[in-house]
């Protein structure tokens, strides 16, 4: 028995040394069933050490979360709206929402969307659902210009006689932040906004 034991230890030793392979946990993940203890890993983390032993790629295209091609930050108001000064003030949060999302994605955004809808629940109210995008020159990540550009769609899109129950802002058409280019006409941007929008 001992010299059976000391074979099949020589045999996992010599396959360890192939693999290149020091630790306890290989000796599970490579099928040994010598006299090492196990060490308690979930079946799926078993497996995936198993295969990267072997050398197969383990990170699925599915693990790497692909960066959004739109960023859409809106909101259902408790009571339906319908100053408009409100629904601007409920969008510049919404903007600064969004370029939040948009600066932690690295990128700038090349297209402004702001949209709004009534109660469609309410049927014997009047009914709106208005939308309205606006592309521009060079993209941006800046909630100031975002907002700037909200509220000028807000006024092209609201109308005073219907009360709205949700608002929004959508950011699309993205440009990494690596791939910006300055437009020949536009001034390059200030490094003190930029500042001003991290802290933000």
């Amino acid at each position: 028995d001992h010299e059976h034991a000391d074979q099949h230890e020589g045999r996992a030793a010599h396959v360890l040394r192939h693999r290149r392979c020091a630790c306890a946990i290989c000796i599970v993940a490579c099928g040994m069933r010598g006299r090492a203890r196990r060490v308690a890993q979930p079946a799926r983390m078993q497996r995936r050490t198993q295969r990267e032993l072997q050398e197969i790629p383990c990170l699925a295209l599915q693990d790497i979360e692909p960066p959004q091609r739109q960023i859409i930050s809106s909101r259902s108001f408790g009571q339906a709206v319908t100053e408009r000064a409100v629904l601007k003030d409920a969008l510049s949060v919404f903007a600064a929402t969004a370029c939040a999302k948009l600066r932690r994605q690295r990128a700038h955004a090349a297209m402004v969307q702001v949209f709004l809808r009534t109660n469609r629940f309410r049927p014997e109210w009047p009914q709106y659902h208005p939308s309205m995008a606006v592309p521009l020159v060079t993209p941006t990540d800046s909630s100031l210009i975002i907002n700037r550009w909200a509220s000028a769609l807000i006024d092209q899109i609201w109308k005073p006689e219907y009360a709205y129950k949700k608002a929004g802002v959508i950011l699309s058409d993205f440009v990494p932040d690596t791939a910006l280019q300055t437009h020949l006409f536009t001034p390059p941007s200030d490094p003190r906004r930029k500042k001003l929008m991290n802290v933000i």
